[in-house]
């Protein structure tokens, strides 16, 4: 078996808690959400943070569940996406670690959001599948 199948194989048995762990790895390492968002618009085909973890959540459960009954593997694709999504939100409207005695950070809790919001407008980011995902998700 070569290493990029292993890879793929292990990527498809992935958790969600291990999907979006995956994801936030990859968010960090560009240090900022214009890098980031940059980089997700350079595709041809953008594709919203958000739909890739549901996809590839939705492919892992049906992956451990193949050969089951139809109402089963349903029910572990749900499963996975209700999992995935909501560790994604909860990821998304995390507290502010700052020190609690900064008020002027208080009001920033949302800046990532509003960033992401102001880029998918902005006309650089001008790509309109981009933008319906990004509406939808914001």
């Amino acid at each position: 078996m070569s290493l990029s199948r292993r890879v793929t194989v292990v990527e498809a048995s992935l958790s969600p808690t291990q999907l979006v762990l995956r994801w936030l790895a990859e968010t960090h390492a560009f240090g900022d959400v214009e890098p980031y968002v940059a980089s997700l618009l350079a595709h041809d085909h953008p594709v919203a943070p958000l739909d890739r973890l549901a996809r590839e959540a939705a492919h892992g459960a049906r992956t451990a569940i193949r050969g089951k009954r139809p109402e089963v593997a349903a029910a572990a694709v749900r499963s996975a996406l209700r999992e995935t999504v909501f560790r994604f939100e909860l990821r998304e409207h995390q507290p502010s670690r700052e020190p609690a005695h900064d008020r002027r950070r208080e009001s920033d809790r949302g800046l990532p959001q509003r960033r992401l919001r102001c880029q998918a407008r902005a006309p650089a980011s001008s790509h309109p599948a981009w933008r319906e995902c990004v509406a939808r998700y914001l």
